[in-house]
């Protein structure tokens, strides 16, 4: 059985609370042929640096795969943060996306489904404040 790190998005607590955020990820962990084994969330203060998810791959935890509740939790900084993405799956990790119900196993997926993830993010209200010529320029 796989095993997952969920992380929680404390950005939209209004609006999905934790335990509701548990039990979306949790669903999404069965589907993918495992379960949650550890969990953790940034804090307000850390929304745009993710250092303390960050702070949580450096330990290397044993787990096949990360859950993130949303693909929000990439862009507090302002754009997709996709050196992390890059990095989690550099590091032998997959990237999991519960509300969006994708996956990225590799760092070929990652570059297969860039469109989708670009094209999420630049739709997303407010998670890019640039025309999209611009926006590109930062990947």
């Amino acid at each position: 059985m796989k095993t997952f790190l969920s992380i929680l998005d404390s950005g939209c607590a209004d609006i999905a609370p934790q335990n509701m955020q548990h039990l979306v990820i949790g669903d999404f962990a069965r589907q993918l042929g495992g379960k949650v084994t550890f969990y953790t969330a940034e804090d307000f203060l850390t929304l745009s640096t993710q250092s303390v998810f960050k702070a949580k791959l450096s330990q290397k935890p044993e787990v096949d795969g990360m859950i993130f509740f949303r693909l929000q939790q990439f862009c507090y900084g302002g754009t997709l943060n996709y050196d992390i993405l890059k990095q989690v799956l550099c590091e032998g990790y997959a990237v999991h996306l519960a509300r969006e119900r994708l996956s990225l196993t590799s760092l070929d997926d990652l570059i297969d489904k860039f469109d989708i993830l670009f094209g999420s993010v630049y739709s997303l209200s407010g998670a890019l404040s640039k025309p999209l010529h611009v926006a590109l320029q930062s990947f």
